[in-house]
C-alpha cells in the first residue's frame, strides 16, 4: 500500500501521472515543462518528495549529469532559428509547446539563460514594455492575469510566474497586496495558507521599501555634505533593469539594497543572482550590493567579492556606512539592528524595538530639510 507523500498525491500516484507525461514528449519532463503542461501541483510533489533525480532512479531513468557548457545560449539560439525559419517568424513559446520542442523550452526559459526575453533580445524581436502606471491599475493587472490563467489553466503561484518568465506579474501581484487579494478579485475561493502567503508578500514588500528608505536617508545626508548631486532613484537601464540609486562622485556608483535572512548558502545565492540575473552593473562604473542579513559573516563577504565580477562590491549595511563614513544616532543603529533579523514571524518583536510609531518627535523632525 502507497503512503501519501505530498497533500492527496502518494508516490504511486506521482509515478503514473509521470509515466503518462513521458509516453506523450518521450523523456522525463523538467519543472518549467510540468508548469507548461498545467501540471504545477505535480510539479510541486516532485520537488516537495525527493525531487526530479529521485522519482527518475524509481522510474529506472537514467541521471545524466550534463558538464558545464553542454548546453549552450550559441545552442539554443541555433535550435530557436531552424523553428524560426519552418514557421517563418521568431517563436512564442506557445508556438514551441504546439511543436513539442521541450529541448528549447526547458532550458530558454530558465534563469541561467536570462529568460525568453533574452533570447527574443538577441534575435531583435522587440518586446513591448508596458507603459508607467500600467501595473497600479487594478483592471490591467486582472487582465494580464486572466491571460496566464487561459495559458496555464489555473490561478499562478509565484512558482508558476517565475517559470514562464512573468516576474514582472510577480512582483506587480507582491506589490499591490498579494496572492489571496488578486484571487479574491476573481472570484476563486481563498485557503487559510493562501492568506498567510499573502501575508508574508506583503511584508516582505514593506521590509524591503523600509531598508530602501533608510539607505536612501543616509545617501542624501551623504550627497549634501560634499556637494554631490541628489542621486537618480529607481535608474531603468536599456535592457530593462533597474536600481534604486546611482549616485555621481565623479564615478557613477549604483546601489542596491538586500535583505537575505535564510541560511548563509542561500544567502550567498540571493546576493549571486543579483548580478547574474541583471547586467546593470555593466552600465556603471561601480556596483555596491548592500546587505541587511544577521546570518552572513566576513568571511561570506571576502568569498562573494572574490567571485564577483571586477566593479561588483558586495558589503554589509555596517560596511556601507563606514564606506561613506556616516554616524548613526542610537535610534538609528536601534533601526538597522532590527532590520537585520526582522523576518515575518519576528516582526512584532522588531517593530517594537525599533519604536516604530515615531515617539522620538525631535529625531524625524531633524530628517525633513533632506526632503525625506
Amino acid at each position: 500500500m502507497s503512503i501519501p507523500i505530498y497533500g492527496n498525491i502518494d508516490e504511486e500516484s506521482i509515478c503514473d501521472m509521470l509515466k503518462d507525461i513521458i509516453n506523450d514528449i518521450g523523456h522525463f519532463p523538467s519543472t518549467n515543462e510540468l508548469v507548461l503542461l498545467k501540471k504545477s501541483s505535480l510539479a510541486n510533489a516532485v520537488s516537495k518528495n525527493g525531487g526530479v533525480n529521485r522519482f527518475k532512479k524509481i522510474l529506472n531513468i537514467p541521471i545524466i549529469q550534463e558538464s558545464p557548457g553542454t548546453i549552450t545560449f550559441e545552442l539554443l539560439c541555433n535550435k530557436i532559428k531552424i523553428v524560426q525559419n519552418e514557421i517563418g517568424r521568431f517563436p512564442t513559446i506557445t508556438d514551441l509547446k504546439k511543436l513539442n520542442r521541450w529541448d528549447i523550452i526547458s532550458h530558454a526559459s530558465s534563469r541561467r539563460f536570462g529568460g525568453y526575453a533574452k533570447f527574443r533580445e538577441h534575435f531583435g524581436v522587440k518586446e513591448v514594455y508596458k507603459s508607467v502606471g500600467f501595473w497600479s491599475n487594478q483592471d490591467a493587472r486582472i487582465n494580464e492575469l486572466k491571460t496566464i490563467i487561459e495559458t496555464i489553466g489555473h490561478f499562478p503561484s509565484a512558482l508558476d510566474l517565475q517559470h514562464i518568465g512573468r516576474h514582472d506579474m510577480a512582483n506587480a501581484i507582491s506589490k499591490s497586496g498579494g496572492y489571496a487579494k488578486h484571487r479574491e478579485l476573481l472570484g476563486l475561493s481563498i485557503t487559510e495558507h493562501d492568506k498567510y502567503i499573502s501575508k508574508k508578500c506583503s511584508y516582505t514588500t514593506k521590509r524591503g521599501k523600509k531598508t530602501e528608505h533608510l539607505i536612501k536617508r543616509m545617501i542624501y545626508q551623504y550627497c549634501q555634505h560634499h556637494n554631490l548631486p541628489i542621486p537618480e532613484l529607481n535608474k531603468k537601464f536599456s535592457d530593462g533593469s533597474i536600481i534604486e540609486f546611482v549616485c555621481n562622485t565623479g564615478r557613477r556608483i549604483g546601489i542596491d539594497v538586500i535583505n537575505v535572512k535564510q541560511t548563509r548558502n542561500n544567502a550567498r545565492k540571493d546576493i549571486r543572482r543579483k548580478y547574474i540575473r541583471k547586467d546593470y552593473h555593466k552600465y556603471l562604473d561601480e556596483l555596491w550590493i548592500v546587505a541587511f542579513s544577521n546570518v552572513l559573516k566576513n568571511d561570506d563577504y571576502t568569498s562573494l567579492n572574490q567571485t564577483s565580477p571586477e566593479n561588483v562590491k558586495i558589503m554589509s549595511v555596517d560596511t556601507f556606512m563606514n564606506e561613506i563614513k556616516y554616524t548613526a544616532d542610537k535610534y538609528t543603529v536601534n533601526e538597522i539592528e532590527s532590520y537585520k533579523k526582522c523576518t515575518f514571524h519576528t516582526k512584532d518583536e522588531c517593530t517594537k524595538l525599533m519604536n516604530m510609531d515615531k515617539q522620538n518627535i525631535d529625531y524625524w523632525s531633524s530628517q525633513k530639510y533632506m526632503g525625506i
